[in-house]
């Protein structure tokens, strides 16, 4: 599911995904996209096990729905890092990873800064 305004599974019921999920495997690794701090791995009823790391003044990223973290807060990051493992917890049908980026407080379209892939 990409970043934007979606259909919910009531009638005429429009919500805005914040993100984009990325069908994998439960138990996958979870990789850092940048270098940074850990603010916070935690358990909510809509994102289940998620965690968020702070990359600098402006930018944070968060990733959910993670069958555990393998990271705790306040752990320096580096890009490529494993920081957990796929999975279906939260408001989850199937194993995946939900992906967000936020600069300076507000979600933004992750597309936007994932690489650009040929076709």
């Amino acid at each position: 599911v990409l970043y934007g305004l979606r259909e919910n599974p009531g009638p005429g019921q429009g919500k805005n995904h914040t993100g984009i999920d990325f069908e994998l495997a439960k138990g996958s690794d979870v990789y850092a996209t940048a270098d940074g701090v850990v603010v916070f791995s935690r358990f909510g009823p809509n994102y289940g096990n998620y965690l968020r790391i702070k990359h600098g003044d402006s930018y944070s990223t968060q990733y959910s729905h993670l069958d555990n973290a393998t990271v705790k807060q306040g752990d320096k990051i580096t890009r490529g890092q494993v920081i957990g493992l796929v999975g279906n917890t939260g408001l989850s049908k199937i194993p995946h990873l939900h992906y967000e980026i936020i600069k300076d407080g507000t979600m933004v379209d992750p597309k936007d800064y994932l690489p650009k892939l040929p076709g």
